[in-house]
């Protein structure tokens, strides 16, 4: 039987005291042996959303008439709570990972048996998602020793 896994984002951007937004959602079947392999699901999972933030940011009525909008400038991925703290996360206006270093650190965390999630958790205090560039930065660097 198979495993159903339903991922949605959305996105909304404002400009001139008007707004666009676009949303997607994916539902993919994947095969249920990976519920007794957490990691492949993980990583499964985390290529739905890739996917999905793709095809997100490919929606031209989040392209304003200048370019593509700035990382500052879109929403942050996270719990909904506004504003940076001190921990500098993706939602502050730094840049948020990118999905190489995402890809990086999960396939690093793997060959390592680590859990890359619970990595980042402990070191700066957010989901891996959250990081900003520099988080990612140096999650890849410990993770490589």
């Amino acid at each position: 039987m198979p495993l159903c896994i339903n991922v949605g984002l959305n996105r909304k951007a404002s400009q001139d005291y008007q707004s666009s937004g676009a949303s997607i959602n994916i539902t993919a079947e994947l095969d249920a042996t990976l519920l007794s392999k957490p990691q492949a699901l993980q990583e499964a999972i985390d290529g739905l959303y890739e996917q999905a933030r793709v095809a997100l940011d490919r929606q031209s009525p989040l392209t304003p008439p200048g370019g593509p909008p700035q990382a500052a400038e879109l929403p942050a991925r996270g719990n909904g709570h506004a504003g940076g703290g001190a921990n500098g996360h993706a939602g502050s206006g730094a840049r948020p990972i990118t999905p190489r270093q995402r890809s990086a650190i999960l396939s690093i965390a793997r060959q390592a048996d680590l859990d890359a999630a619970a990595s980042a958790r402990r070191t700066f205090g957010v989901e891996l998602d959250q990081l900003t560039t520099r988080q990612a930065s140096k999650l890849i660097d410990s993770l490589k020793e």
